[in-house]
């Protein structure tokens, strides 16, 4: 079974108010990554391992969209420190 997708620091939270509740956030908790984490944990759980199908497919664009980020970080990287570019031959524009 694969590992399930985390949601990080910074990434839109995909519980609903009356989710986290359910989940045992308390109201006007600081919704952090890791309570969100902890309650996407115990909604697996309760769901004999599977999210509902509306969690699962909002983690999965995360999943998507950090995959994009990490992509277009890579694509910033100079090629002397292996970026993308790397494998080319120098040409008159970049002195070897």
């Amino acid at each position: 079974m694969a590992e399930p997708i985390r949601v990080l620091a910074g990434e839109p939270n995909p519980l609903t108010p009356a989710e986290m509740l359910d989940a045992g956030i308390p109201q006007g908790a600081v919704v952090t990554a890791d309570r969100v984490n902890a309650a996407l944990d115990r909604i697996r759980a309760a769901g004999g391992g599977q999210l509902p199908p509306h969690l699962q497919a909002k983690l999965d664009q995360l999943a998507a969209a950090r995959a994009g980020r990490q992509s277009r970080i890579r694509d910033m990287i100079p090629a002397e420190d292996g970026g993308p570019f790397a494998e080319y031959e120098p040409g008159p524009w970049r002195p070897e």
